[in-house]
């Protein structure tokens, strides 16, 4: 309780730390008679006779200084309740002070200072003080003062009412108000310039520096003079630089600075390489772009300079180290949708594979569910297959172009058609395609459950790599192929097979065997030399033709037509 008074007389007060001793005082008089109670008879007649002011100056006879104090914080308190004054200095008189806490209302309206008094009073002194009107609705600073205070040292009374506090009031109102608007408007002002410079980031820091009452200007000066010197610490120290630490300064994306790093180091290397002599500068940095040369072949067939057309332009390109290899490669192939015809296995066709040009057999398969390679006849329509060939390896993901090209003369501009596309997927791929393969035999002998098969195989090697394989008859009955019989053992033929079946097969039963058989991938690769002929016949004399293309000279050699030697149905 008596924290909570010393608390409610210091805001009573309402002044310097003078108005807080006073209220201090305050205090402890409202403290003495409660500690009064418990005390001897004779004490609380005392206190009765001498009045509440002896109770109050007697509460402080511990701090002789404290006196004057006390009694003008009791003079303050009591306000116009008493026309006297209270004299200043030690020398006051006590009859004055105790004239002035003779009254019945005295001491109850002391008592409501604090927080065991009235409140409603309390309330109403409250409304009555005057308020603070500001923008942001923050509160009074320490030290304000506001209604009715009076200047202890000095001796003179100040109320609400007087024109001087009154117009000194509104003058530090209007001049705070008038302050907070102009840091806003600099705070404003600050954003923008550095969000027009630096983006979000420098706007940011423009405004914390103007938060902290510094320029933005000078901040960001500071800031890269500070990278500045952080820099050349991590040059003396042989430490890498940060490339990322100017570009969050600057408010740039990393992609940005990136660009701006590698513009810078391309600069300082031109700049370093104009410094050089020619030999030297070429022998460092090659030839530039656009540099004309001259370029010496050696090891290439005379017909390119007998046949040498101007006006074809030479493609000149380099090949990596791994591409100078052969082997076979798979791709995902598929016939272009504008070519009217369909590709067949095994027909050549001209691969452009980088800067490679040749001619190749492929093989086409599907892949089935369980990862088996199945080989396709034709090209399938409007979807993907695969195509194993044979050739210089190329990177995966290299782009294939396929060009159905005759080699047995000019092909007619008006049907040249790029014949399919393809993606290089796997380089020295190892796949094996198989097909499937169904061979017929007869029963030659049955004994029980066993017969000797003949006509599956032609010899006993073939037939010894089928030992184990399932078999079936027409009926249904199941067998496994046991051994491969010698040629002559009781009179089968040369690739007869004793089969163990299920049931008892008749003689007169056709056996089938069903089976997958690999596929050879063709090793031909034949590199287009279109520049070693003549203009006027660009063809490659070693290259191979269709099957079809062959039939169909022949037919014109003949000089009969096509079909022309076959019956009417």
């Amino acid at each position: 309780p008596g924290a909570r008074a010393g608390a409610g007389a210091a805001a009573a007060a309402g002044g310097g730390p003078r108005a807080h001793a006073g209220a201090a005082a305050a205090a402890a008089a409202a403290t003495a008679p409660a500690a009064a109670v418990g005390g001897s008879r004779r004490q609380q007649q005392q206190q009765q006779q001498e009045g509440p002011a002896a109770v109050l100056l007697q509460s402080v006879d511990a701090f002789d200084s404290s006196r004057p104090f006390a009694a003008a914080a009791a003079a303050s308190i009591l306000g116009s309740n008493s026309s006297s004054s209270v004299p200043q200095g030690p020398g006051f008189s006590l009859l004055d002070l105790d004239a002035r806490w003779s009254g019945p209302d005295v001491v109850q309206g002391l008592r409501n200072r604090f927080v065991t008094g009235d409140w409603d009073a309390a309330a109403a002194r409250a409304k009555a003080l005057p308020g603070e009107d500001s923008e942001d609705d923050e509160p009074a600073e320490e030290g304000d003062v506001f209604g009715d205070f009076e200047d202890v040292e000095a001796g003179l009374t100040f109320t609400a009412d007087d024109a001087i506090t009154a117009a000194a009031q509104k003058a530090i109102k209007d001049a705070t108000a008038e302050e907070l608007r102009a840091k806003k408007l600099a705070k404003r002002a600050a954003w923008d310039a550095g969000y027009a410079h630096g983006g979000g980031a420098a706007a940011a820091a423009a405004a914390a520096a103007v938060d902290r009452g510094v320029d933005p200007a000078a901040a960001a000066g500071g800031s890269d003079d500070e990278d500045g010197e952080d820099a050349a610490e991590a040059a003396a120290a042989g430490r890498p630089q940060n490339p990322n630490r100017r570009a969050e300064a600057e408010g740039e994306s990393f992609y940005d600075a990136q660009k701006r790093e590698m513009a810078a180091r391309a600069a300082a290397t031109a700049a370093a390489l104009s410094q050089l002599d020619p030999k030297t500068r070429l022998a460092l940095a090659g030839l530039g772009v656009g540099t004309y040369v001259r370029i010496r072949l050696t090891g290439v067939p005379c017909e390119l300079v007998t046949h040498w057309d101007p006006h074809r332009p030479l493609l000149v390109g380099g090949l990596g180290q791994g591409e100078q290899r052969m082997g076979v490669m798979r791709l995902r192939f598929k016939r272009h949708r504008w070519y009217p015809k369909t590709l067949k296995a095994r027909d050549p066709l001209v691969l452009s594979v980088g800067w490679r040009r040749f001619q190749t057999i492929p093989v086409y398969a599907l892949e089935d569910h369980n990862r088996r390679l199945r080989a396709l006849k034709y090209t399938p329509q409007h979807c993907h297959c695969l195509a194993a060939v044979y050739g210089p390896l190329a990177p995966p993901n290299t782009g294939v172009v396929a060009i159905q090209a005759s080699a047995a003369g000019p092909t007619p501009p008006a049907s040249w058609r790029i014949a399919a596309t393809a993606v290089v997927l796997e380089q020295e791929a190892e796949l094996r395609i198989v097909k499937k393969l169904k061979l017929v035999g007869t029963p030659l002998k049955v004994a029980k459950h066993s017969a000797f098969v003949g006509g599956l195989f032609t010899s006993q090697l073939e037939a010894s790599r089928f030992e184990g394989a399932a078999v079936q008859t027409v009926s249904g009955i199941r067998g496994t192929v046991k051994k491969a019989l010698r040629a002559g053992v009781q009179g089968v033929p040369d690739g007869g097979v004793r089969v163990t079946f299920e049931d008892k097969p008749l003689l007169s039963d056709v056996v089938f065997l069903r089976a997958w058989v690999a596929v050879d991938i063709p090793q031909l690769h034949n590199t287009m030399t279109n520049l070693l002929a003549p203009a006027a016949a660009p063809t490659n004399a070693a290259a191979v033709s269709r099957k079809g293309h062959e039939r169909q000279q022949q037919q014109q050699e003949d000089g009969t037509a096509p079909n022309s030697s076959s019956a009417p149905a």
